[in-house]
């Protein structure tokens, strides 16, 4: 279940791609973000204990200056050389790539883009309410483990500081 609930935001963010003329191209867009997320999180728990979190991109420019405790110097040379081949793709992919040719439907994909992201709220509503996942990690690489880099991740960005609790004043 936990599998097929992670599959589902996947899925919840690709099908944004329908709602574009360049659709290849967003969907790659998408697909590139949630392959990194899992690339990086695999490299950085080669080397500390805690995975990959949205305050990590917040860090982003401290993590830079310790990028040689998790890649050689060789690693971060070919990290960069596959960076820009990427990003060269992705140029190409743009100008060159396929466009749907007919009269986009917008509102009937949008429509499907808002039924889906609907049935993944909701869905994140009953695993949540029945247990099968948790929102509060008491150790977030058991987390990770136990319900996966995207649901994890996703909460991590979604799920931040403390709520107000019952009875608060500023007295």
């Amino acid at each position: 279940v936990v599998f097929l609930y992670n599959t589902l935001i996947i899925f919840a963010t690709l099908v944004i791609a329908s709602v574009f003329k360049r659709r290849l191209f967003v969907f790659t867009i998408v697909a590139i973000f949630w392959l990194a997320v899992g690339i990086i999180n695999g490299v950085i728990l080669t080397q500390r204990m805690t995975p990959f979190t949205v305050k990590d991109l917040s860090n982003l420019e401290d993590g830079m200056t310790i990028i040689t405790n998790y890649l050689s110097t060789p690693m971060i040379v070919l990290a960069a050389l596959g960076i820009a081949l990427a990003v060269g793709a992705l140029v190409l992919l743009f100008i060159k790539g396929p466009q749907k040719k007919d009269k986009l439907k917008r509102k009937r994909n949008l429509l499907g883009v808002i039924l889906v992201i609907g049935f993944t709220f909701i869905s994140t509503s009953f695993v949540i309410k029945t247990g099968i996942v948790e929102t509060f990690f008491g150790n977030l690489a058991y987390a990770y483990r136990d319900y996966g880099v995207v649901y994890c991740f996703t909460n991590t960005w979604l799920n931040t500081g403390i709520s107000k609790p019952p009875g608060y004043s500023e007295a």
